[in-house]
């Protein structure tokens, strides 16, 4: 908490864990409101929202009501902002009566995507085993890419896209996809420079988004 008494969403989350740790009465009202708890993408649960559902579910196995958890620990990617894979991999530790379903089958992917994720996943350390499979047509080899940084990257990136065009196929015909917006930014650049046309499907321009408009303008001043 700031010395304005405002709260992040980080401060919430401590101060709902202290309530509830330390006001018995308040976890037990809530508790009682919600007797039947899902939690979606578990794996990307930090420590004090593991707590803050702990207190809420209670020994959800001796009284009536549940505690249902989706998630994937192959998709564990935000420990950079405390999450902890070990929420899900250790559910059935925690909660030993629980049952566990593991699913398997991918409708989205071809087999060759699969293969090489199961490829790539099978040197972690700490996972739930699974065998993913899919009914899918095969599609086109998985093609790796090495760059030694993202100005790199979108080099190569381009460079491919040159190539499929010289083969005739078309610019809407190819997408780049990217796990967070701010990585657009260099990929952008790129292809301005190598005068290659692009839309950002769902979304602004980097340049074109207002906070970097706002950033922009405060830097000239």
């Amino acid at each position: 908490m700031c010395s304005s008494d405002l709260m992040d969403f980080n401060d919430l989350l401590v101060e709902t864990c202290h309530l509830l740790t330390h006001q018995k009465e308040v976890m037990e009202k809530y508790a009682n409101t919600y007797r039947h708890v899902l939690v979606d993408e578990v794996q990307d649960t930090n420590p004090s929202q593991w707590a803050i559902l702990r207190l809420l579910v209670g020994n959800a196995e001796a009284k009536e009501s549940s505690f249902y958890c989706t998630g994937d620990d192959w998709q564990s990617i935000y420990s950079f902002t405390g999450a902890s894979v070990g929420n899900i991999l250790n559910f059935k530790k925690t909660y030993p009566k629980s049952r566990q379903f593991v699913l398997e089958t991918n409708y989205r992917s071809t087999p060759q995507i699969l293969r090489s994720c199961m490829n790539l996943i099978r040197h972690n350390v700490r996972k739930i085993d699974k065998t993913l499979n899919t009914d899918n047509p095969d599609g086109d080899q998985v093609m790796v890419i090495e760059a030694v940084n993202e100005e790199d990257e979108a080099v190569k990136i381009v460079n491919e896209i040159k190539h499929l065009v010289s083969r005739s196929m078309r610019y809407k015909d190819i997408a780049i996809l990217y796990r967070a917006n701010n990585q657009s930014r260099v990929v952008e650049e790129v292809l301005l420079q190598h005068k290659i046309p692009y839309h950002i499907e769902n979304g602004l321009n980097f340049y074109h988004r207002m906070e970097v408009k706002v950033l922009d303008r405060k830097s000239v001043v």
